[in-house]
């Protein structure tokens, strides 16, 4: 049996912060070189800002070390990696393992992992 979780949203203030500084930083240069720059938006969701998920099903413990049972990768175009295997398929906002899930990792573009545990799953 499949143990999937879905991500419906995600907010992380530290990356929002980041965007906003290089929109700033872009606009302030594209005035002096005379081109356009399109301003990075986020959907209200904040999906988008997501690259890798990862499911630990060894162990509920924040501070035991980390395995990764079932990792997504999603790359630029929105494409899904599952545990190493390229997919011709968009990613939904899901994550799932065979096994029951204890953990989410969470990476975003920034590069920032945030850890969960998994409560009545």
């Amino acid at each position: 049996m499949s143990n999937i979780k879905k991500i419906n949203s995600i907010f992380n203030g530290r990356m929002n912060k980041k965007i906003e500084e290089f929109s700033l930083k872009r606009t302030a240069a594209s005035v002096g070189d005379g081109k356009d720059f399109n301003f990075i938006t986020l959907r209200e969701e904040g999906l988008e800002t997501i690259e890798f998920l990862y499911f630990d099903c060894t162990s509920v413990d924040i501070s035991s070390p980390w395995r990764s049972d079932s990792a997504i990768l999603i790359d630029r175009l929105g494409y899904v990696r599952k545990n190493g295997i390229d997919t011709k398929t968009f990613w939904d906002g899901t994550i799932s393992s065979e096994n029951k899930p204890l953990r989410l990792k969470i990476r975003n573009i920034c590069g920032d992992d945030t850890v969960y545990e998994i409560v009545n799953n």
